[in-house]
């Protein structure tokens, strides 16, 4: 194997090791237990990762067959299953996500400035 080789599987299961770390946080964060399994699992990795990355090619070219034969489907699942039913009930429900206060006192959304002259230090001090 070429050092590019190693170096992709090395990529590749670091990158595993991540995706394993954040799945882990997020369901903590969600269900309030933590998931045991899924930190040992990531520590494999990186230690296989750093130490012997082609100790795991198979790991690797599984992730790759499969990505090859559900790629599709899985999209199709989350598009129509997940963003579609979502983007219905956001435009039902209309939630204000970024309210808009008008002051009835002022002709427009520009406000007037509470300073009326300005000099070169004040444009050098903003930044």
């Amino acid at each position: 194997m070429s050092k590019s080789d190693v170096k992709q599987t090395r990529i590749k299961l670091l990158s595993l090791c991540a995706g394993l770390i954040i799945f882990s946080t997020i369901i903590s964060l969600v269900t309030g237990a933590f998931w045991p399994w899924l930190l040992p699992l990531a520590l494999v990795l990186l230690v296989f990762a750093v130490v012997a990355p082609l100790k795991l090619m198979f790991v690797i070219r599984g992730m790759d067959r499969f990505h090859l034969r559900f790629r599709k489907v899985l999209m199709w699942c989350f598009f129509y299953f997940f963003v579609v039913p979502s983007c219905w009930v956001l435009r039902i429900i209309r939630p204000t996500i970024i309210p808009l206060v008008i002051s009835q006192k002022s002709l427009s959304y520009w406000e007037p400035s509470e300073k009326k002259c300005f000099t070169a230090d004040d444009f050098i001090k903003q930044y």
